[in-house]
């Protein structure tokens, strides 16, 4: 009975590694080749258009560094406000700024200055691998602050449906959360935005 028991353990165990070793493998196969992978970066330009208008361009610097082709068919910018401090509504009247994150993020819930855009592109963006291009995006904005932050959301939706199910059942990860990158500007004069830092998020990958 005792060989019987010994032998059923060492055979539990035997599976439970071939299991382990089929699961790196798909762990490795998905992360390594089979998902999207970019290097995202920002620069920013405004100029006056006239009496309280003001353009601003913000243009997205996309790489390809993964192995698969890179689509875009939708991201989204944020203008955030970060200096002068400005007053925030807050149950019916206006109370200042207070210094609170947003929900699962590090960077302070600064409050945008323009309506949060989202592009849609009927035709996505394609970057093969190793290949980088900018995507350009303009506001007219009434003013601009002393010191603002300007924060990019890129969906990553060139994952395989079976593939990217299969990545959640093994990693409990969405991986097709995208990236995120943000930069603060700081407004030294109406024509000469300087970078003043940057910060940028990868995706499950």
């Amino acid at each position: 009975m005792l060989e019987f028991l010994n032998s059923y353990a060492d055979g539990i165990q035997t599976l439970l590694a071939i299991l382990a070793s089929i699961v790196g493998i798909i762990w490795f196969s998905l992360r390594r080749e089979n998902f999207a992978r970019a290097d995202v970066d920002l620069t920013v330009d405004h100029v006056p258009l006239g009496d309280a208008t003001h353009l601003i361009r913000v243009v997205i610097q996309i790489r390809n560094i993964g192995q698969v082709r890179l689509r875009v068919n939708e991201l989204t910018v944020f203008l955030q406000q970060i200096s002068p401090l400005c007053m925030i509504p807050k149950d019916g009247k206006e109370e200042p700024f207070e210094f609170e994150r947003a929900k699962s993020s590090l960077e302070f819930n600064w409050p945008a200055f323009n309506e949060p855009k989202s592009f849609s592109f009927r035709v996505p963006l394609e970057f093969e691998p190793g290949e980088s291009g900018p995507i350009p995006c303009d506001f007219r904005v009434p003013y601009v602050p002393n010191v603002y932050s300007a924060y990019v959301h890129i969906k990553n939706t060139s994952v395989n449906e079976t593939l990217s199910m299969l990545f959640r059942w093994i990693t409990r990860r969405n991986p097709q959360m995208g990236w995120t990158v943000s930069k603060i500007i700081k407004t030294t004069n109406q024509n000469e935005p300087t970078i003043a830092s940057s910060t940028s998020e990868p995706a499950a990958s």
